[in-house]
């Protein structure tokens, strides 16, 4: 019975997060307004490996179940591939209030001549919004890509960078292979409208990360 039960509700849970998803495809899209460039300075020191005790912890792809009875399931239909039961492990450990909130476990860095980028993300399908740290030798900016509800008429959005600290465990970071810090950014995002008083909304996102750097694309 308590299989049972267990399927049940974890199919539930991914039936629900694809019906989020496709209703935000549909009602929504990704805020395309001009973002903050304001760079900040990026700073160094030790990051406790106990704040990255995170690298020890991984995941299956969203898409995937695995039953009590040890059988994958590929929620988005058709067979069982090998990448489908990979493990995921964390690169990130950060939380955000966008959305009403949620954690973001990964972590993806690419180098570019003297410059990095970080990519955040996690929570697919609910979660398909993106944050990015652009590190450039000394300075870094940061840029929030958000899903938001179809606008209506002449709204728009914009975002503005309030504060953004950013600390690398590493010196060297424009030749290190892995890199791991801790970001702290808040930001705001203003819905305007020419009949309307703008709506400002205040964010945050925050944590630690430990990843890879891999060449651009």
């Amino acid at each position: 019975m308590l299989y049972f039960t267990t399927l049940r509700s974890q199919k539930s849970y991914h039936t629900m997060k694809l019906f989020f998803f496709f209703t935000l495809l549909l009602a929504g899209s990704f805020a395309t307004k001009a973002q903050s460039t304001t760079d900040f300075p990026v700073t160094t020191g030790h990051i406790s490996i106990i704040k990255l005790e995170f690298t020890k912890h991984w995941a299956y792809p969203w898409y995937v179940i695995k039953h009590p009875n040890g059988k994958f399931e590929n929620t988005l239909g058709g067979k069982i591939k090998k990448a489908d039961t990979t493990h995921l492990y964390f690169t990130a450990n950060c939380q955000t209030n966008v959305m009403g909130g949620y954690k973001l476990r990964y972590c993806i860095a690419n180098r570019n001549a003297n410059s990095v980028t970080l990519k955040f993300a996690d929570g697919a399908p609910a979660y398909e919004n993106e944050f990015l740290v652009y590190i450039n030798k000394n300075d870094h900016s940061f840029e929030p890509k958000l899903i938001s509800p179809a606008l209506v008429a002449d709204n728009n959005k914009t975002y503005r960078v309030i504060k953004s600290k950013l600390n690398l465990d590493q010196q060297d970071d424009d030749k290190a292979e892995i890199l791991s810090g801790y970001i702290d950014t808040e930001f705001t995002e203003t819905t305007s409208a020419s009949k309307a008083k703008p709506i400002t909304r205040k964010y945050y996102f925050r944590g630690y990360f430990k990843t890879e750097v891999k060449p651009g694309s």
